[in-house]
């Protein structure tokens, strides 16, 4: 039996609350009931709710002297009939004066702080320089120390021949580093191309993460396979210091020598210190750029390194770009850069297709809007964001992630 709550009302009272239903829809849609607004209130978050109060508060007032001032300015002015033609384009011609002496002004600003920071940049490469002219007048031995992936193009013939002609009794030992990052009979053919001119020690830099104990292995290059390559210890490094060794005995006595690290940005100075100390004797960074004062490193009691900030010599070659041997972020045009690189790589755009897993692209501009799609770099409206994607390969170039490496010159090879 239903209760009394169960129990509905007669025909007639429901005939009614319908037709009332009804007859409301009908007013709200006609406009004559608008339907209530909830007042949502501010959240209760004690000094927040305070400072969202005072924030309303202030746009409230400045709408309001918004407002007033519009109303003042239309009230002073009197009716518009009044108001000439000739005031209007005074006004008009003020304005735009007051428009070009602003950006003017803006662009004398934009000048001026352009030239503060090349001046800054001039003189950090001066104050290079001149470390690097300190550093090679304390040597007894130079090292050039050369990226495996383009030994020549990071490579200063002038600062060899400036150091020979100074004294030629300085001795100078060319060190191919990163050569797990090429091909080891590619490496083994710079050693003998290199060998021809100066001595040339193979280098495999320690990539391990700890402070001391760094790993080593004495093996030959020659000898060594592709695991103890892609290891994370250091190889070459007993043949180095048998090479510094020597040049410490001099007529049968054992003197003490002082070694200068010099070579472009990245190419490993610091690493190739640390893994002779077997320490983190200085620190590393795969940024361009991280050494900036001259460092001295005592390896032995008779043997002691100083540490160069790595200098581009030669501006015009734009290989150095692969090598990280500039902050990429630096990069004034860096889609230009990936441009550039594609031209210098052709036989890698297969492998750029499949690394990034890309479809097939005619060139540089197609390459990076399908790369910033597939990383999700992109611009408000779904637009591809270039600079960021060429940012992405360019940084996986330096890394070693995309394979790049110079071959030995033909020529060199058939004097050979």
């Amino acid at each position: 039996m239903p209760t009394a709550k169960q129990v509905r009302g007669t025909y007639s009272n429901r005939l009614a609350m319908r037709k009332g239903r009804q007859n409301k829809l009908k007013a709200m849609r006609e406009g004559k009931i608008r339907k209530p607004t909830k007042e949502i209130g501010l959240p209760h978050f004690g000094s927040e709710k305070q400072k969202l109060e005072q924030r309303s508060k202030l746009m409230k007032q400045r709408v309001q002297q918004a407002v007033e001032s519009v109303q003042n300015e239309f009230e002073g002015n009197g009716n518009k009939s009044n108001i000439s033609i000739e005031s209007m384009v005074q006004q008009a011609q003020m304005k735009t004066e007051q428009f070009e002496k602003n950006r003017k002004l803006e662009d004398q600003s934009f000048q001026t702080q352009s030239l503060k920071e090349d001046r800054a940049a001039q003189q950090t490469r001066r104050t290079f320089f001149r470390q690097l002219k300190e550093v090679i007048n304390k040597s007894d031995v130079i090292i050039m120390v050369l990226d495996a992936r383009d030994p020549m193009g990071c490579r200063s013939k002038l600062i060899e021949h400036k150091i020979l002609e100074k004294d030629p009794n300085k001795r100078i030992i060319l060190l191919v580093n990163k050569i797990d990052l090429v091909p080891k009979q590619v490496a083994l053919t710079w050693l003998s191309l290199l060998r021809q001119e100066y001595p040339t020690i193979l280098f495999k830099a320690s990539t391990q993460s700890q402070r001391s104990h760094l790993g080593r292995n004495d093996m030959n290059i020659r000898n060594a396979n592709s695991t103890l390559m892609a290891s994370s210890v250091c190889l070459g490094a007993d043949s180095l210091l048998q090479l510094l060794k020597n040049y410490c005995r001099t007529n049968g006595v054992k003197t003490s020598i002082t070694v200068g690290i010099i070579g472009y940005p990245n190419v490993g100075k610091s690493s190739l210190i640390n893994s002779l100390k077997r320490s983190r004797a200085v620190g590393v960074s795969s940024t361009a750029g991280f050494t900036r004062t001259v460092q001295e490193i005592q390896i032995d009691r008779n043997i002691s390194l100083l540490d160069c900030p790595g200098i581009i010599f030669n501006s015009n070659n734009k290989s150095y770009l692969l090598r990280n041997c500039v902050d990429v972020h630096e990069l004034e045009d860096p889609e230009g850069t990936v441009e550039q690189m594609m031209r210098s790589l052709p036989k890698n755009l297969q492998y750029l297709q499949a690394f990034y897993q890309i479809p097939a692209f005619r060139d540089a501009h197609e390459m990076l809007a399908y790369v910033a799609r597939a990383r999700g770099k992109l611009k408000r409206g779904g637009i591809p964001d270039l600079r960021a994607a060429a940012y992405i390969v360019i940084g996986d170039f330096n890394s070693g992630m995309i394979p790049f490496y110079v071959k030995p010159p033909q020529r060199l090879l058939a004097a050979q």
